[in-house]
């Protein structure tokens, strides 16, 4: 089904949302891109019923995060340094 879809940076999108609609409506999936990441994707209502039929709200979202898992498998995070902080915790004073 994505394969016939159209790509739009998030701006066009914004510029052109009633084409972005029509397109959906009348040629499939819109997909939409921020810097060249996909985020979004435009479908229009029975498009999106029929995905969703005969499944639970859990199971939709389990779908999805595993599409999004296989789209975005050649990810790789930069994560900072992990650090520990070993000081003695403060104590409170007790007063003069």
């Amino acid at each position: 089904m994505i394969a016939r879809s159209r790509v739009w940076q998030l701006q066009e999108a914004k510029n052109k949302f009633s084409e972005l609609v029509r397109r959906a409506r009348e040629e499939g999936p819109q997909v939409v891109t921020v810097r060249g990441e996909k985020v979004a994707v435009v479908v229009d209502p029975n498009t999106f019923l029929q995905l969703e039929e005969g499944m639970s709200q859990g199971d939709a979202i389990l779908r999805f995060m595993e599409h999004w898992a296989s789209e975005t498998a050649d990810i790789e995070l930069e994560l900072p340094p992990r650090t520990i902080d070993m000081s003695p915790p403060l104590k409170l004073d007790d007063g003069p």
